[in-house]
Formats: structure tokens, C-alpha cells, sequence
């Protein structure tokens, strides 16, 4: 399985062959916050033309953006904490995303600390990278109380 369908595979949330699940290691959640380095902080704009609630590996949210480069994968965080969150953003939405741009397995992605529709902006991480959701939290695979 070529490199680039691997990490579409992780993105999309699908489970990789058997074959490629050494591979899938570096997208686990712990690894995402790892990851996460302010010496390579960006900004970036585009259209939202996808989001994807991965369920295999970190439970987040992953937004697919069209920038004037092409498309990036943008990781939010747990889905339970983005849904809580006063702004919500859709397929067509036009965002302004600043985080910390990072490769797995030769493909680039970014894991956002802020991301700005219009007026309203959605505070992910802090500026050294710490998320603004309790680690370890139940994920919307996890019913809260059990």
C-alpha cells in the first residue's frame, strides 16, 4: 500500500490492511499531541470541503481544507470537545486555521491551535501546544458516566 493511501486511510478513519498497521502507529492520539511543535506554527486559509470523525487511533475531528496549495488535513481535537463548542463549522466554510505543521509518513497535515471563521474564532491549544480539553476525557465513543 503506497504511503499516500496510508495516510488517507488514517484521515478517513478507515483501518489499514494488517500488513500496514505498524505503519498507522505515529497517528495515535498521544502521538498527535507529540507532534504538535510551535517552532513550526502557520497560517493557512481556505474552504472546508470535508470533515472526517476519525474513530480509529485519536477520536477527533479532521477537516479537510482547499488551499491555494492544494488540500491539507487539519486535526481539531476530540470530537466530544469541538461539538460542545460555540462555533461549529461546515463543508463550505471559509477558515483561517494557525497550528503546527507536521508530516506523517511524508504526508503533511497541521494540528490547529486557533481557527477563525469570520469574527468567531475557536481556541483548540494554547500557544505552547497543550490542549484546551482535559486529557484523557470520555470521546463521543465513550459514554460519559460509564
Amino acid at each position: 500500500m503506497s504511503l499516500v493511501m496510508l495516510a488517507l486511510a488514517l484521515v478517513l478513519g478507515a483501518d489499514p490492511p494488517a500488513s500496514a498497521s505498524q505503519a498507522a502507529a505515529p497517528a495515535q492520539a498521544s502521538s498527535l499531541d507529540e507532534m504538535y511543535d510551535p517552532a513550526s506554527m502557520a497560517t493557512v486559509s481556505g474552504l472546508i470541503v470535508a470533515q472526517h470523525r476519525r474513530t480509529r487511533g485519536p477520536r477527533d475531528l479532521c477537516l479537510v481544507l482547499l488551499t491555494e496549495r492544494g488540500t491539507l488535513d487539519v486535526h481539531l481535537g476530540p470530537f466530544d470537545f469541538v461539538d460542545a463548542q460555540p462555533l461549529q463549522l461546515a463543508g463550505g466554510d471559509q477558515v483561517v486555521v494557525f497550528g503546527s505543521l507536521t508530516r506523517v509518513e511524508g504526508y503533511q497535515m497541521m494540528i490547529a491551535q486557533v481557527i477563525t471563521r469570520g469574527s468567531e474564532r475557536l481556541i483548540l491549544r494554547d500557544p505552547s501546544g497543550t490542549p484546551r480539553w482535559p486529557v484523557g476525557t470520555p470521546t463521543a465513543a465513550t459514554p460519559q458516566g460509564k
